[in-house]
């Protein structure tokens, strides 16, 4: 069984290893999609209003340092 692991660095947990080559190519299509996922919300928050942003709660600060993130950093 795979479990997340604690990286001391970045403070983040590291995905699961896959046991096999139908495990790697899975896991490739998860990371994959969820870095799609996490570029098309950037996106959403780099087009919003500062009116927007208040209704959400958010700051301008806030988006840009979400923006400045690379896409594989959650």
């Amino acid at each position: 069984m795979a479990t997340a692991v604690h990286h001391r660095l970045t403070d983040c947990h590291a995905a699961p290893r896959p046991a096999s080559f139908a495990g790697l190519a899975g896991w490739i299509d998860r990371m994959a999609a969820r870095w799609r996922e996490r570029a098309l919300d950037r996106r959403s928050l780099a087009t919003m209003t500062d009116r927007d942003l208040r209704d959400a709660g958010l700051t301008r600060f806030a988006v840009e340092r979400e923006l400045s993130r690379p896409f594989w950093r959650g």
